[in-house]
């Protein structure tokens, strides 16, 4: 099995190679064997945190077949140099219900709330365990799962990626997050916005409206407010894409940063064009996130 970090000088992007993914299996199925079912769980590595502890309906462990392993040393290279190094960090799943077919979307408000205790025990553990944690979901074939039971994941980094760093130099100065423009949504604690520049059909930001620099400054009534709005995003994008990623950015250790979670529908595959030159092509504008959110 190989495991590596692999930096690409050409266009500064760190990649890493992980042979074992490969073998991971594709269950899109009820007929097949699920490993995150309710009482399979010799079909996955041993429980790590699980709310309730005696039965469960939240369940994490490390992954199975990981992109990153725990053991070994890491040796990043110079900025603007070609280096590899072992790919050192960690890497776990968060089941987030023992019901199978179960969406995110139909979770109760006490689910949630399991769910985020479950988020931010992990997230404190692989902060305190390496240098940038990151907590993600993929929904979907489109999204890159490989199983279709309700699940996030979170992997511990022995660096700041490069897009991070660069979001955190505009929180430096007049933080960008602070005034991102008219929210399509909008509750207590958070806008949500349409970025003029998303990346993705239909691709919205949930930022909150207080300056933190992470997941785990957010109290416990701006969290649950989170999992609702997100509920209420992914009950109004599923409409158009089942497909989706979700993607927490927090910030990097003695850095500034404005927390905010990125939501990408995933309905089309990128071209010559967003995979050779970077440029992306996005066929919705936030116009059309706009009328989305205003429909009933």
């Amino acid at each position: 099995m190989v495991l590596e970090f692999k930096h690409d000088a050409t266009k500064n992007i760190t990649v890493i190679s992980a042979s074992k993914r490969s073998q991971r299996p594709t269950i899109y199925s009820e007929r097949t064997l699920c490993p995150f079912d309710k009482g399979n769980e010799k079909s996955t590595p041993p429980t790590t945190f699980a709310l309730p502890e005696n039965n469960w309906k939240v369940r994490c462990f490390e992954n199975l077949y990981p992109v990153l392993k725990k053991e070994g040393e890491f040796k990043k290279g110079n900025d603007g140099e070609f280096w590899t190094s072992k790919a050192v960090g960690m890497h776990e799943v968060i089941v987030e219900t023992n019901e199978h077919g179960e969406l995110f979307q139909n979770f109760t408000q006490n689910q949630l709330q399991l769910i985020l205790k479950a988020y931010k025990n992990r997230f404190q553990f692989f902060t305190e365990n390496n240098e940038y944690a990151f907590l993600f979901k993929n929904h979907g074939k489109g999204s890159g799962a490989s199983i279709d039971h309700e699940h996030s994941q979170i992997i511990g980094l022995p660096f700041t990626p490069q897009l991070i760093q660069q979001e955190s130099k505009l929180c430096e100065h007049n933080c960008f997050f602070c005034n991102p423009g008219e929210p399509v949504l909008e509750t207590s604690f958070f806008k949500v916005i349409a970025p003029p520049f998303a990346r993705f059909p239909l691709e919205v930001w949930i930022i909150p409206k207080r300056h933190v620099k992470t997941f785990l400054e957010l109290t416990e009534q701006e969290g649950m407010d989170l999992m609702l709005v997100l509920k209420k995003v992914i009950t109004k994008e599923y409409e158009k894409s089942k497909d989706y990623t979700i993607a927490f950015h927090s910030g990097p250790k003695n850095s500034e940063f404005h927390f905010h979670v990125e939501f990408y529908p995933r309905p089309n595959v990128w071209g010559g064009i967003e995979l050779g030159t970077g440029v992306i092509v996005n066929t919705k504008t936030d116009q059309d996130v706009k009328e989305l959110f205003q429909n009933p």
